[in-house]
């Protein structure tokens, strides 16, 4: 379902509207060279038509959903409908949650861990807000000393996920607004460079498979050659080798095609998937990466802050 009735098929083949064809064109040293990397646009029964052949993974959904309140029938309906019995998201980072006056659970999920511009929970005009759904079959550790969160500025959870035994990841759901006074990309730009030297540099994620950074950033990657801090973003990722996942545009109206909505990784994978679901719960698509893994852990158990100590 293309719910703006704009031809996908048209920006999916444009090579103007694919970040990566920036970093393609006469350039032997794209970071994509030597990737098997390809990002493009599903239908819900054409992702999973894809899925059903993978049978173990790792995998991250990231959807700015404006207003999760407001909109979780409908999403809860969504994730219904993309995993099965062969398939189960086991990552789902939302952006723009905006309140929590319920209690929102998703059948196979842990609870919503999240973090809001309100503490009351239940304010709606103050926007923003990150939170993690995680499949209920691993365990995981929310890193809050890494979670840095200063509202309408630099929003984030952070989480470590146990995917086999001694083995984990850590994914990172950013929001960065794109109005108000303290809509500062600049910023946004030292804070995440800060935060993923700090933790690249804890001795205890070293060991970690790698790092998954998912979100909405409100920084069009379309922009990196006329946008100075759009390419200084790009820098801190390629920086530390990191790789944007999602080239394509994620928000798309009669009048722009914007990619804001990031997955990025610095985890080297011969297998994965990437790409972009079509859904009109939001202006924004909900964009995914899959890891093909070996194993999958059967177990829960929920740790806090062992590592913050």
């Amino acid at each position: 379902m293309n719910p703006f009735n704009i031809d996908l098929g048209r920006i999916q083949h444009d090579k103007n509207f694919n970040a990566k064809s920036f970093f393609l064109d006469d350039n032997e040293n794209s970071p994509y060279s030597e990737m098997n990397h390809n990002c493009e646009y599903f239908e819900v029964d054409d992702f999973k038509t894809k899925v059903n052949t993978i049978p173990n993974q790792f995998s991250t959904l990231s959807f700015n959903v404006r207003s999760l309140p407001n909109k979780f029938d409908a999403f809860n309906n969504f994730i219904d409908e993309l995993n099965s019995e062969s398939f189960k998201f086991t990552v789902l980072g939302i952006q723009e949650l905006w309140s929590v006056p319920f209690n929102m659970s998703i059948p196979g999920y842990s609870k919503l861990e999240y973090k809001l511009r309100n503490s009351s929970e239940i304010n709606n005009n103050l926007g923003g807000g990150v939170g993690l759904f995680i499949d209920d079959n691993f365990s995981y550790e929310i890193l809050e000393k890494y979670s840095v969160f200063i509202p309408n500025l630099f929003e984030s959870i952070f989480v470590k996920i146990e995917v086999e035994k001694n083995k984990f990841v850590v994914v990172g759901n950013l929001y960065r607004p794109n109005s108000g006074p303290m809509a500062n990309i600049s910023r946004f730009n030292e804070i995440l460079s800060d935060l993923i030297l700090k933790i690249q540099s804890d001795s205890l994620i070293k060991q970690s498979e790698g790092i998954v950074l998912l979100g909405d950033t409100n920084i069009n990657l379309l922009r990196h050659l006329d946008h100075q801090e759009t390419a200084n973003y790009l820098d801190i990722l390629f920086d530390n080798h990191f790789l944007p996942l999602i080239v394509l545009p994620t928000r798309v109206t009669h009048r722009s095609a914007t990619v804001i909505d990031h997955i990025s990784t610095n985890i080297k994978d011969t297998f994965f998937d990437t790409g972009i679901i079509l859904n009109d719960i939001s202006d924004h698509f909900p964009v995914f990466y899959i890891r093909h893994t070996k194993n999958i852990k059967s177990v829960k158990k929920v740790k806090k802050n062992e590592i913050n100590k």
